[in-house]
């Protein structure tokens, strides 16, 4: 896949019971110039930094992840694929916030990384999950072949 974005508004929200991510769920294969933003991230971003207050007193309601286009419980989620499989993400960036706190894996980039390789990314959302995040990568469970940042 080359040359594709999204471009989430506000309401749109993406629901999996496994795996999620802003262009693929499962990527078996090369993604090359595409990108994933939020229409008015900046606001979305601003609604998260409030929730975090939230998060430190358990009698308030908190609803982080419901801010973000991540909706559900998915297992792994990414800014730009859920789960990366022996494939290359090269030239591409992810600007949306990869949040839901019932998630367990959550990366920038990808919730789960398993022999990929990645050129030329970057992504600038936050990250928050249950049990791991990272600001590119969730979990990765076998050596990430190359990395290059942009």
């Amino acid at each position: 896949m080359s040359d594709c974005e999204l471009v989430a508004g506000r309401d749109m929200k993406l629901v999996a019971s496994r795996i999620a991510g802003g262009l693929v769920g499962h990527n078996e294969g090369a993604i090359k110039r595409c990108y994933v933003e939020n229409a008015d991230q900046d606001t979305i971003d601003e609604d998260i930094a409030k929730n975090y207050a939230k998060y430190d007193n358990p009698t308030s309601d908190f609803t982080l992840g419901t801010q973000t286009l991540f909706q559900s419980n998915a297992m792994y989620i990414g800014g730009l694929v859920g789960v990366n499989y022996n494939a290359k993400i090269e030239y591409a960036y992810s600007k949306i916030s990869v949040v839901n706190k019932e998630s367990l894996y959550a990366g920038g980039a990808a919730g789960l990384s398993i022999q990929s390789k990645y050129d030329q990314i970057y992504t600038t959302g936050s990250v928050y999950a249950y049990r791991g995040i990272g600001g590119l990568i969730g979990l990765v469970t076998t050596n990430i072949e190359e990395i290059d940042f942009a």
